[in-house]
């Protein structure tokens, strides 16, 4: 724990993007800084202790989830999903490549579904001193085409049933 006092703006606003990964705006961030996600307190640290009781249930709901995408998009030639090992990982985010992003996102958006985009590639973060000299092809490949679904352990089944939907009536 702790903080930070300061009467310097810059010293400010460099700590508060310190605090979110190096990330102004958290939605469709780009990294501006070298940062982390330091926001545990007492009371968010008493929230996740409570939240143990239901930690079986909600694995199974998000393994659930991911297994309901998995078999409804995997028929889908414009979509690919990122593999997740369900007996050693845990599938918070439904992760997904798609050549077309934008496209799929206005679909979605237009169906009242909203979407995520990766976060931008390290790499061409300018704190890193960007080099043009660097390939990357799979960092590239999912800065450009990688999108979250809507996922998560609160999301109840009857979303993502709508959201698979809409996504095998696309095209």
């Amino acid at each position: 724990g702790g903080f930070v006092c300061t009467h310097n703006e810059k010293t400010y606003h460099n700590f508060k993007h310190f605090i979110s990964h190096g990330v102004e705006d958290t939605f469709d961030g780009i990294f501006n800084n070298f940062g982390f996600n330091f926001r545990m307190t007492d009371i968010l640290a008493s929230i996740g202790h409570a939240q143990l009781d239901r930690l079986e249930s909600k694995l199974f709901h998000v393994k659930q989830i991911y297994q309901m995408y998995e078999d409804g998009i995997k028929n889908l030639d414009y979509i690919k999903m990122i593999p997740v090992n369900l007996a050693l990982e845990v599938p918070l985010w439904i992760e997904v490549i798609v050549p077309k992003r934008e496209e799929l996102r206005t679909y979605l958006y237009n169906n009242g579904i909203e979407s995520r985009k990766f976060l931008p590639s390290l790499h061409i973060s300018n704190y890193l001193n960007p080099s043009k000299d660097n390939n990357f092809p799979n960092s590239k490949r999912f800065d450009e085409q990688g999108l979250f679904l809507p996922s998560g352990p609160d999301m109840s089944i009857e979303n993502v049933k709508h959201v698979i939907d809409a996504l095998q009536k696309y095209k």
